[in-house]
């Protein structure tokens, strides 16, 4: 059987099922400029007139008419979700997922893992925020106005340096069970994280999208 990859220079916009509202398509579709559709987020692209260039999952919970002419390509396997599933099949710079935030909490947890895992940079998004995680050694500038909310959480241990926050860290040892950075804000104009080994996740408003986007190094479209 032919396996279906989405290739793109740019960065590629993933689509789940999970809550997801219009106006953080429409944003998030701006920067991207292919779309790779994930089970019932098919049903979030056609409710948003968005053109899928692939659809993956096992598309037992998808009226079978929303699927015609859309190339699909199934992921069977239970070992892993969905969501992960669906990165293996991308070759892009960076993703943009919508639909893996929100609803089930384990769904999201199991997607905040998945941001660890991920082989490249991956920026989770809802209304509200955008969550990604920090390459290993990788020193990120992300310009943020004045008390935008931002936290920082170590899913595995690290040492991590941030600026431009009310409570700046300095080489600072964090993992899930001592340090961690929630509830912090901006005092600066530019947020800046590094961390010496992966794990870290950041998250910052959903309005910054294009501003993380850039600071993997990474043109929007």
């Amino acid at each position: 059987m032919i396996c279906l990859n989405l290739h793109s220079n740019g960065p590629i916009l993933l689509i789940g099922g999970g809550p997801v509202d219009a106006s953080v398509l429409k944003t998030a579709d701006a920067q991207c400029d292919k779309v790779l559709c994930v089970d019932s987020g098919l049903v979030h692209a056609h409710a948003n007139e968005i053109t899928p260039d692939l659809l993956s999952g096992d598309f037992d919970s998808l009226d079978p008419t929303l699927v015609h002419d859309v190339p699909t390509q199934p992921t069977p396997d239970q070992d892993f979700t969905d969501f992960e599933k669906a990165l293996g099949l991308c070759t892009a710079p960076l993703v943009v997922a919508a639909g893996v935030l929100g609803g089930r909490l384990d769904h999201q947890l199991a997607t905040f893992s998945t941001l660890v895992k991920a082989s490249m940079p991956v920026v989770a998004v809802d209304r509200d925020v955008c969550v990604f995680a920090v390459p290993a050694g990788k020193e990120m500038s992300i310009p943020l106005p004045k008390l935008a909310p931002v936290a920082l959480y170590p899913l595995l241990a690290t040492t991590v340096t941030s600026r431009g926050v009310a409570w700046p860290l300095d080489q600072a040892p964090m993992a899930p069970d001592g340090l961690i950075g929630t509830s912090n804000h901006m005092v600066g104009d530019v947020f800046t994280v590094q961390a010496d080994a992966s794990g870290l996740l950041v998250i910052v408003p959903f309005k910054a999208l294009a501003a993380v986007i850039a600071a993997f190094g990474i043109s929007g479209r």
